[in-house]
């Protein structure tokens, strides 16, 4: 049955692991749970490639493994790739601040965020915690799609659950998503992994550039949180999400649906 659906099963065990984890802390935060734990945010975190390697083992054994993870070391693209993956992000979110300045005469508060000497170590930590979730939709999910459906149905099909993933953090009124409503992250998250599976098409399947890219994105979302009231974030939050829709839609005109990658070479895709 597993290696009939092995993405169904992927996903199964993804959201079981990561929501035991989840939904204590939503609780917690809802004065519903008695405690909480660096073990449960641990869990939510690992869930996805926790998952993976579950399936990869029942389709491959422990050779799988190494398989799941190698991209991770898959560095050698062209440098318009890492500028996309540390900049795209805050370029897309500046473009979410020109409304947000010219309808609200909301500006950031750069100040508050302290010295920018901090944005390193930030980048740091999300980069450690968000390899977890990309060895999962990325690394497992989106090649197994992708072998059997265009990429841009792939990355969708990928989108639709990485954003009702997130939804225990959007019932947690102890975690910043919140303020965002659920309708808003389904389009944005949902836009974005188009945008991730372009990144991942384009750079000969390389999850250290996904990634990158996702670490960019959360320091980039950390600094202007911190520059702008929280109201005002998750009014931001909206005009980013059509921004980034906007990109989403020019990534699949100009390289097209089928692909999203102008490569030579097809991505590797990893074989039932």
């Amino acid at each position: 049955m597993l290696k009939r659906n092995p993405v169904l099963w992927f996903y199964l065990f993804a959201f079981a692991v990561s929501w035991a984890g989840m939904m204590p802390m939503m609780l917690y935060g809802r004065g519903s749970f008695p405690f909480t734990s660096p073990a449960f945010n641990a869990m939510g975190g690992l869930g996805p490639t926790i998952a993976a390697i579950v399936v990869v083992i029942a389709l491959k054994g422990s050779a799988g493994i190494k398989e799941l993870f190698r991209p991770l070391l898959w560095g050698r693209v062209g440098i318009q790739w890492y500028l996309a993956a540390f900049l795209g992000m805050p370029l897309l979110a500046g473009a979410g601040l020109v409304p947000l300045s010219l309808l609200n005469g909301i500006t950031p508060d750069w100040g508050q965020f302290g010295p920018w000497i901090g944005v390193l170590p930030i980048f740091l930590i999300n980069l450690l915690s968000n390899v977890w979730e990309e060895i999962g939709w990325r690394g497992f999910a989106l090649p197994h799609l992708q072998s059997r459906h265009k990429a841009l149905t792939a990355s969708l099909i990928v989108g639709v659950p990485w954003a009702v993933w997130h939804f225990p953090l959007l019932f947690d009124p102890l975690h910043p998503m919140s303020n965002f409503p659920w309708y808003w992250v389904v389009i944005n998250m949902t836009a974005m992994s188009v945008i991730y599976a372009w990144f991942y098409n384009n750079t000969r399947s390389s999850l250290l550039l996904v990634t990158l890219f996702h670490a960019a994105s959360n320091t980039a979302a950390f600094a202007l949180s911190a520059a702008i009231p929280a109201e005002a974030f998750a009014l931001h939050y909206k005009y980013l999400t059509l921004a980034i829709v906007v990109a989403a839609v020019v990534v699949v005109f100009v390289f097209g649906a089928g692909s999203l990658s102008r490569q030579v070479d097809m991505p590797v895709v990893i074989q039932d």
